[in-house]
């Protein structure tokens, strides 16, 4: 039976699609953004992450962990050695304070459509639904085709939140299962993408124009992050590449932000943007006239 990964279901979402959705956020992504806001999302495994602010430095998770990962500082905050973790979870069992999570639970495809059919009343009332996301949801594609169907077959709109980088055959599977694709584009040069995301982008750029042929509908994101991708040279090649694309509801432009500095804090890694400066308001919309004045309709936000 196929079971997928996923590290958050979030109810009544009025962001990522159209209406009031339930997201479902998958584990696993085959590229490293600097930007990235789910870092929990990137690794397929399940961890833990600890709550600093949450220890009342009671100990019992450290006489829990039967692999001795766990220890109580001087400051009374959670040190976690995360190669001797393996994720058995009885640390997060005995928490009273609920400084310690689990991230990452198993589920069904029947286990996801019983959850977010629960909300299927506000779908329908709002033109909702609902959408998947990461992490990379493509990253475990089947799971999100068997889920798709058994939500289609109530009448359930579904999106999906995609940076395209997988092989053209599971595009090309999952496709007719999916109405609408938020298609996250983090820069149109090949080398700057690399330098930023760790891969290049050319079968991400060849998978939009492929979804574009199969006549699906698209809206493109894009991470609005000053001295990265915001020049005035870049953007308008990013339009010219657009131009050719088909199906394009408009454009999402999304400020950086660093409220995941916390997440990464969790999960004891380092934010890579905390020296990057956050685009101001004229900015952006510098970089949406840019977009409007090539014929593509432009949204700040969401």
């Amino acid at each position: 039976m196929i079971e997928g990964n996923i590290f958050n279901i979030e109810h009544f979402a009025i962001h990522d699609g159209p209406g009031i959705r339930t997201i479902v956020f998958l584990k696993g992504c085959p590229m490293t953004c600097i930007w990235c806001h789910n870092p929990e999302g990137l690794s397929t495994k399940r961890h833990i992450v600890r709550y600093d602010k949450k220890c009342i430095g009671c100990g019992k998770c450290v006489k829990a962990c039967p692999q001795g990962a766990l220890e109580i500082s001087s400051s009374d905050s959670i040190v976690l050695d995360a190669k001797k973790c393996i994720a058995c979870g009885k640390c997060v069992d005995v928490c009273c304070a609920n400084a310690i999570e689990m991230v990452g639970k198993t589920f069904s495809p029947r286990e996801v459509a019983d959850i977010t059919l629960k909300d299927v009343a506000f779908y329908d009332e709002s033109g909702g639904g609902v959408t998947f996301s990461g992490g990379e949801p493509l990253f475990q594609w089947q799971f999100v085709r068997e889920c798709s169907k058994l939500l289609r077959k109530r009448g359930v709109h579904i999106a999906m939140e995609t940076s395209g980088c997988v092989k053209e055959d599971i595009i090309k599977e999952i496709a007719p299962h999916v109405d609408l694709f938020l298609y996250d584009l983090k820069h149109i040069d090949p080398v700057e993408h690399r330098k930023y995301c760790g891969i290049r982008n050319e079968s991400i750029l060849d998978n939009l124009e492929l979804l574009s042929r199969m006549g699906k509908e698209i809206i493109i994101r894009m991470v609005v992050i000053p001295g990265v991708n915001d020049s005035p040279g870049t953007v308008e090649r990013l339009c010219e590449f657009l131009k050719g694309i088909i199906g394009i509801r408009y454009i999402s432009l999304l400020p950086l932000h660093k409220s995941a500095t916390e997440k990464y804090n969790r999960l004891d890694k380092e934010f890579l943007l905390s020296d990057f400066e956050v685009p101001n308001d004229e900015e952006v919309k510098a970089i949406a006239e840019i977009f409007q004045s090539k014929g593509f309709t432009v949204q700040i936000g969401g």
